[in-house]
């Protein structure tokens, strides 16, 4: 089978919640939008930014009938996606994805995710016609543990063997077991009119990593790896500089506290 791999945009600007608690939910953004409208093609997606793919989404023929296929990467994987007993669920925004969702194992038989097909009766499926800014909800492994998170999709059957999806999100709460909202990025609000965003660079980085030289002291910045273990923290006055080369290689979050509120975003460190 043809794979097509997607190159995924990342938010590098941090944003913010309303809680002291420093938000756990990882968004990417995939920018631009990326629409798939080719047989046997296909995307990615890697929720934790690790080199390993959680879920193909593929345009498949069943047939002759082109369907959209939810496709683990290997068949040892536990995979799973919200759906209704038959095929993957149509979720909007709000929608509670956790383990008492319906979950349905991909790569356990034909129907990961039927896009939408005809027979004698006509259209049939829960994603045919034009399903536009919907969800779907999975459940995936890092390492030991179990995630939750969102698809954000738009799909469009156009006929029998016509169709698309595009992709334009993904998240997932990095806190093993803890559910998630459909549409949650993890974004509240603005702090206030002064402080818009924070932008931090180079982003990968490989030794030092560059914050606004704009903020007061008093701002408590912190890094942490995506179990939530803190592995840097400032312990006095604010630095717009942070020297990042004992981290290992890998996929972090960085925390800036401001007052009440918390900005994050992703970092890799090469």
């Amino acid at each position: 089978m043809k794979k097509e791999y997607i190159l995924i945009a990342f938010i590098f600007t941090l944003v913010f919640t309303t809680s002291n608690v420093v938000s756990q939910i990882i968004y990417t953004d995939v920018n631009p939008d990326t629409t798939i409208n080719e047989f046997l093609q296909g995307y990615g997606v890697d929720f934790d930014d690790n080199d390993k793919i959680d879920l193909h989404i593929t345009l498949l023929s069943n047939v002759g009938v082109w369907v959209m296929h939810l496709i683990p990467d290997m068949p040892s994987d536990f995979t799973y996606v919200v759906y209704d007993g038959e095929e993957a669920s149509v979720l909007v925004d709000g929608d509670y994805i956790s383990a008492s969702s319906d979950l349905y194992r991909l790569g356990s038989g034909w129907g990961g995710l039927l896009y939408g097909y005809w027979d004698d009766s006509g259209e049939f499926g829960n994603w045919t016609g034009i399903q536009e800014d919907k969800y779907l909800g999975i459940k995936f492994e890092i390492g030991n543990d179990f995630h939750y998170g969102w698809i954000h999709l738009t799909t469009i059957v156009y006929d029998h063997d016509d169709m698309e999806f595009t992709v334009k999100g993904f998240a997932y709460n990095s806190v093993p077991n803890e559910g998630i909202d459909a549409g949650d990025k993890g974004i509240v609000g603005l702090v206030d009119n002064e402080i818009n965003e924070i932008t931090i660079y180079p982003n990968p980085v490989k030794d030092i990593l560059n914050l606004p030289s704009t903020i007061n002291d008093g701002v408590v910045v912190s890094i942490s790896d995506i179990s939530g273990r803190v592995v840097w923290q400032n312990e006095s006055q604010y630095n717009s500089t942070i020297d990042v080369s004992r981290l290992n290689a890998g996929l972090y979050i960085i925390h800036v506290q401001v007052e009440n509120k918390v900005y994050t975003a992703k970092i890799v460190k090469e």
